[in-house]
This record gives structure tokens, C-alpha cells and sequence, in this order.
């Protein structure tokens, strides 16, 4: 007979609302101890941050001004007032007034190419998908990315020899932000 215990922190909220995988890694998890009585194991929790850190998948936070002007990182970050609408950066405990969860991007792909599911999905445009003039199935079909491709990779000012997401590899990324305003101008 197998019991599923729950890590202390996880309450029952969350766990009615864990898919069926997660129910099954933290069952294999809580089974541990007893696979390896004699070695001091970390906490689920610990574990995590662990794989997160080693993944490189883990957010940072950076202060940000309260109406959204600027972040409050290099020549601003011991500023205590926006430079640009006079916000305090600080509320009066000394905490940040606002901060921004930055995620980086570059590992979350990386991690995306060693499944091959995921890299097939992300060839798909030079694999799966098939471009007809006129019409228009997919977002590789539109006119900045047609347009695109007939361009010229250009770094610094210096023109490569090959065109803009010709190579296997390349990645097209794509940003809509429905009104996220991480800054002003």
C-alpha cells in the first residue's frame, strides 16, 4: 500500500488543483526516504530550487518605478525617486514600491531543442509548413515574415552572408503584450 504524503507549504487547495503527472512526481518524491533511508534528503521545495538554479530557469526581480517609467538597475539603482515622474522608489517600510519578474528566455529554449517534440514543433517552419502565395494558414504566411526572409542578417551594421531565419536553427519569436508597459518613452 502506497500513502501520499504532502510536502509541508503544499496546502490542500493546490493540491486538488495538481494534474495527475504532478500527483504522480510528488507520490514518486515522498517515496524516496524509504528507497534511501540512510541518506539525508532535501525537501521538495529545496529540490526545486536546485533544479531551477542548475536549469538556469530562475526569475530575478528588479525594482521598477511605480508608474511604470524605468527599472531601477545600473546608473538608477540607488536612486530613491524616478528620474522621470518623481515616484519614491521606496514605500515607507523601505520596501520597492513595484518589481519586475524577469524570467531570461535563452535557457527556456535551450531546454526546448533536447525534446525532440518540442524541436520538431519549433522547425516547424521550415519543416511542417509550406508557404502559398495568397494565402494565408499560418503566421509564416504574413508579409513582414515573407519579407523578412528575403533580408539579410545584419549585426552591428555589418551584413552576414545569409538571409534572416534561413538556418535549421533559428529561431522566430514572436511579442504580443496587450498593454504591458515595463517602461515609457
Amino acid at each position: 500500500m502506497v500513502f501520499l504524503c504532502w510536502p509541508c507549504g503544499v496546502s490542500k487547495g493546490y493540491r486538488d488543483d495538481l494534474s495527475s503527472y504532478d500527483k504522480q512526481v510528488l507520490q514518486s518524491f515522498n517515496m524516496l526516504p524509504s528507497a534511501f533511508p540512510d541518506i539525508q534528503l532535501p525537501s521538495l521545495k529545496q529540490t526545486r530550487a536546485q533544479v531551477a538554479f542548475l536549469a538556469g530557469l530562475s526569475p530575478a526581480q528588479y525594482d521598477c518605478c511605480i508608474n511604470s517609467c524605468c527599472f531601477f538597475v545600473g546608473p538608477l539603482e540607488d536612486l530613491d525617486m524616478c528620474p522621470h515622474c518623481s515616484a519614491p522608489h521606496w514605500t515607507p517600510s523601505g520596501q520597492p514600491q513595484k518589481q519586475f519578474t524577469y524570467v531570461p528566455i535563452i535557457p527556456h529554449l535551450v531546454a526546448l531543442y533536447p525534446n525532440p517534440k518540442s524541436a520538431t514543433e519549433m522547425r516547424h517552419r521550415i519543416c511542417g509548413h509550406s508557404h502559398q502565395l495568397g494565402t494565408v494558414t499560418d503566421v509564416f504566411d504574413g508579409l513582414l515574415y515573407q519579407e523578412l526572409l528575403t533580408k539579410k542578417v545584419s549585426i552591428n551594421g555589418h551584413e552576414l552572408a545569409h538571409n534572416q531565419f534561413r538556418k535549421l536553427r533559428d529561431i522566430v519569436l514572436g511579442l504580443a503584450t496587450d498593454g504591458f508597459a515595463p517602461f515609457r518613452c
